[in-house]
């Protein structure tokens, strides 16, 4: 695979009954690599009925949401990724749960293609959600 280049939008680390972190990527951080983190505390009025967070994203090229909610058994992660720009690219969620398994939406490509996607871990409690397009 040809990786031409890599963008992290914006990187969420949720932190049930935590807090929230977003990231901004650096000039000087290596592809794929947010820095710059800033804790936000989740206010309960951020939270859905159902216990979920809802965070989104964009970045030239790509937009994706997902929806995080803590379950008796782990964290489910719903969401989806979307192609915005007609640049031969694809648009893609990543991020790793705190149990240290990582996960990936599915790639968005061609323009206007927004598939859907649900990843769900036993034993966690927060997950890193990032946003690349390449």
């Amino acid at each position: 695979m040809n990786v031409r280049r890599t963008i992290a939008a914006t990187a969420a680390t949720v932190m049930l009954g935590g807090g929230l972190a977003l990231a901004a990527p650096a000039a000087s951080a290596a592809p794929g690599t947010p820095s710059d983190v800033t804790v936000i505390k989740l206010d309960p009025k951020d939270m859905d009925a159902k216990g979920c967070w809802n965070v989104s994203r964009s970045v030239g090229g790509g937009k994706g949401a997902v929806t995080l909610c803590r379950t008796g058994w782990g964290l489910s992660i719903d969401g989806w990724v979307q192609d915005t720009s007609a640049d031969d690219k694809c648009a893609q969620l990543y991020g790793t749960f705190n149990t240290g398994r990582a996960w990936t939406s599915p790639r968005a490509c061609p323009k206007g293609s927004k598939p859907g996607f649900t990843r769900q871990q036993q034993g966690a409690t927060n997950s890193t959600v990032l946003l690349r397009v390449f």
